[in-house]
C-alpha cells in the first residue's frame, strides 16, 4: 500500500470515528451585506470519505456568522468537496483542498441560484497536526463567504433576483392620431368623418371599428425595489374607413 493511499485511509477513519468533521468555533470575521445564511445543503453526487460535513458547517455557521432574519435568507449548497493528502518522506503531508459552493435566494416558490463559488487550497503540514487540516477547511470556507459578501454588495442596487419588491405605474399614451389609428379619449368622440376610405370593406357595411388594447413597458431598478411603468394604449381603435 503506498503512503498516499494509507494516509487517505487514516484521514477517512478520522473523520469517520467521531462521525463528523468537526470545525473549531471561531467568530467569522465578516457582517453578512443583506443577508443571513438560512442553511447548508450537500448536493454531491460523491457524499463518502470525508464524514458528516453538513453537521460541521451548520454548527460552525450557527455559532460563528452574525444572523440577522430580518435580511434576505440565503441557502448555501455544497457542490464538491475534496480532499487529497500525500505522505512526504520528511515526514510532512502534501495536501490539496477543493470547495465548489453554490448560492442561492430562498423565497416562497423555492431556491433562485445567484453565484457560485470555486476554490482550491495546497498546503504542507506535519503528519501528526490533524489541527491544521480543520485550520484550512475553516480558511477556504470562509474565503468562499467573503467572496459572495463582496458578491451581494457589488449587485444590490443592479440585481434584479435581489430586490424586495414591485412597484407599478401606469401612464397614458398622449401621442396624436395618426394615420388610421386613433387612440381613446373621452374628449374625442369618433364622428363620421373619420371614415373616409376610398375602398369598400368587405361584407354588407359601410364602416368598421377594431378596438385593441397596447403598452410599452419600462423597467428601473432602484435599490431593493423593481419599478416598472406601463405605458398604456387603452381603448386604441384601429378605423378601417367606410366607403364613400
Amino acid at each position: 500500500m503506498n503512503r498516499q493511499l494509507f494516509i487517505s485511509i487514516l484521514l477517512f477513519i478520522s473523520f469517520e470515528s467521531s462521525g463528523q468533521i468537526v470545525l473549531t468555533d471561531q467568530p467569522i470575521p465578516l457582517k453578512p451585506e443583506g443577508f443571513y445564511i438560512s442553511g447548508v445543503t450537500d448536493v454531491r453526487s460523491d457524499k463518502n470519505g470525508i464524514g458528516q460535513i453538513l453537521v460541521a458547517i451548520n454548527h460552525y455557521i450557527r455559532h460563528n456568522l452574525h444572523k440577522d432574519q430580518s435580511l434576505s435568507p440565503v441557502l448555501i449548497s455544497i457542490k464538491e468537496l475534496n480532499i487529497l493528502e500525500t505522505g512526504k518522506t520528511d515526514q510532512t503531508i502534501d495536501g490539496r483542498l477543493k470547495l465548489g459552493l453554490s448560492f442561492s435566494l430562498q423565497k416562497d416558490y423555492g431556491a433562485e441560484h445567484l453565484v457560485d463559488y470555486q476554490a482550491g487550497l495546497h498546503y504542507t503540514r506535519a503528519d501528526h497536526l490533524q489541527a491544521a487540516l480543520d485550520e484550512y477547511l475553516r480558511t477556504i470556507f470562509n474565503n468562499g463567504l467573503v467572496y459572495f459578501n463582496n458578491w451581494m454588495k457589488d449587485n444590490a442596487g443592479t440585481n434584479r433576483k435581489l430586490a424586495k419588491g414591485v412597484d407599478i405605474s401606469f401612464t397614458d399614451y398622449t401621442e396624436k392620431t395618426e394615420g388610421d389609428t386613433i387612440y381613446y379619449s373621452a374628449k374625442r368622440p369618433l364622428t363620421w368623418a373619420d371614415f373616409q376610405s376610398t375602398s369598400q370593406p368587405p361584407g354588407r357595411f359601410g364602416a368598421q371599428v377594431i378596438p385593441g388594447i397596447g403598452y410599452t413597458q419600462q423597467v428601473i431598478l432602484k435599490p431593493g425595489m423593481v419599478s416598472i411603468n406601463l405605458h398604456r394604449q387603452n381603448g386604441t381603435t384601429i378605423l378601417t374607413k367606410s366607403w364613400k
